[in-house]
This record gives structure tokens, C-alpha cells and sequence, in this order.
């Protein structure tokens, strides 16, 4: 059976206005319409592969994280958002402390073997972030669908090729964007994304 926009929006519109914090909500989104902050626009052109790309925002673009004038611009929205969102505090902290209650923190993905290395993640129970590891194979198996990467007492020391939470000291926002692992050696090449803490 298709469901036409119209009908679609009515059913979100109403799901919307039966939620109990839907008056929470609105006063929110009134105060949003008060005095946010407004970015001035500056016309930057950039070329590349022969097209022409305009952009007014370029100029909040900074990856020192030091332009004083951008850092002042980014406070005052944050600052807007802040107050607009003032009405939802409590129930946004509720709701983060239950999502956060149904994850477990102390984690490890499925373990990948390559070559002579087992390869998985691991998350720790108060850390926000993931540590890439590596044990060694020692037995002679060939690879099949039954491996099981031994652990405990007996297994293969456990080797932290990186550990993101110590990377991310110092920094607001940390973001592995690329991660390889180069075969058979010891290089691994990471791509990552830092926020400056101001």
C-alpha cells in the first residue's frame, strides 16, 4: 500500500504532538528564533577542474583553530544554542544517561586475521574512545571460519598499534578517518580529524 506525503506528514506531525515534551520543544524553538548569531558573508571563489564553486563561509574555515574572530563567532552560537535549549536540559541528560546505560563499555570487535596477526578494537569501561590492537598467531593453523583468537593467560601478548583516548588528549573531538594496516610490517597510517578545545 503507498502512503502519500500528505497522509506521511500528518502521521510524524501527530507522533510529534503527542510526545509529553512537545511543549518543551516548542519553547525551544521559539527561544531559537530570538537573536542567534549571524555569520557575515564573504564571496570566496574556488576553482578546481575547470568549475567555479562560490562559497560566502569559506572564511570560518581554520585549521589552526586560532582566528580569534572565528572562535568569537562559533562562542556566540554556541552560546544561543545553550539558552535555547535551556527548557530540555534535564530530560537531554536523561535520555544520554539511558542510551549510555545500554551500551557495554568494555567491548572488543570480531578479531580479523591477517597474516601472521589478529587484528580487533576494543573499547574501556569510562573511555570514550576505541583502542586498535593486534595479538600474534602462534599456532600453524591455516585460516578458516572457525578461528578463534586465543585470549587469557596463555594467549599471545596483546599489542595497542594506536589508542585513540591518548591521541584525543587536549582535543574536544577525535576522529579516525582512515586507518591501514600495512601488511606484514610494522607502519600503520592513520588519517585523523581533531577539534581544538576552545
Amino acid at each position: 500500500m503507498e502512503v502519500s506525503d500528505e497522509k506521511r506528514e500528518q502521521f510524524f506531525i501527530y507522533i510529534a504532538l503527542s510526545s509529553p515534551n512537545v511543549h518543551r520543544l516548542h519553547e525551544c524553538c521559539c527561544r531559537l528564533r530570538g537573536n542567534p548569531a549571524v555569520g557575515k558573508k564573504v564571496p570566496h571563489e574556488m576553482k578546481m577542474f575547470g568549475d567555479v564553486c562560490g562559497d560566502d563561509y569559506y572564511w570560518l574555515r581554520d585549521d589552526s583553530c586560532s582566528n580569534p574572530e572565528i572562535l568569537s563567532y562559533l562562542k556566540e552560537e554556541n552560546n544561543h544554542t545553550d539558552q535555547a535549549m535551556l527548557g530540555v536540559k534535564q530530560f537531554e541528560d536523561g535520555l544520554f544517561a539511558k542510551m549510555r546505560a545500554r551500551i557495554k563499555e568494555d567491548d572488543i570487535s570480531v578479531p580479523i586475521r591477517r597474516g601472521s596477526y589478529y587484528y580487533y578494537e576494543r573499547t574501556l569501561k569510562g573511555k570514550e574512545y576505541v583502542l586498535h590492537c593486534r595479538r600474534l598467531i602462534t599456532d600453524d593453523t591455516s585460516a578458516s571460519a572457525h578461528d578463534v583468537m586465543p585470549m587469557g593467560p596463555g594467549a599471545a601478548e596483546e599489542h595497542v598499534i594506536l589508542d585513540e583516548n591518548i591521541k584525543s588528549q587536549g582535543h574536544n573531538y577525535y576522529s579516525i578517518w582512515a586507518f591501514i594496516r600495512l601488511l606484514h610490517s610494522y607502519l600503520t597510517s592513520v588519517t585523523c580529524l581533531q577539534i581544538c578545545p576552545q
